[in-house]
């Protein structure tokens, strides 16, 4: 039910648990992927203040692998992230995306 409604409303993301699900809208959203939005959840501390968004994925492992302590110590950790679907679901296109 909810990946339908945030379908029609062209909203292509919702969250399970840490996990970001994707329906492929077969359109491009321009208005999702603007610099300042991917920005927005670069610097925001708690995810659930922004809506569900592949860029969270992104700024999440981004944020992870860049972490220094407060005495200037890099203590950042690998990071992965696991894209998975059907062929033609768009997975090429949302690594694009968060890549950028």
């Amino acid at each position: 039910y909810n990946l339908r409604e945030r379908y029609f409303e062209k909203k292509p993301y919702t969250y399970t648990g840490s996990m970001c699900i994707a329906v492929n809208p077969y359109d491009w959203l321009a208005h999702l992927y603007t610099d300042d939005l991917r920005e927005s959840y670069l610097i925001t501390e708690n995810r659930s203040d922004l809506s569900p968004h592949i860029y969270a994925i992104s700024a999440t492992a981004y944020k992870g692998v860049s972490k220094i302590n407060f005495s200037g110590k890099w203590i950042g950790t690998d990071q992965s992230i696991l894209v998975s679907g059907e062929s033609g679901a768009g997975k090429t296109e949302s690594v694009k995306i968060m890549m950028k």
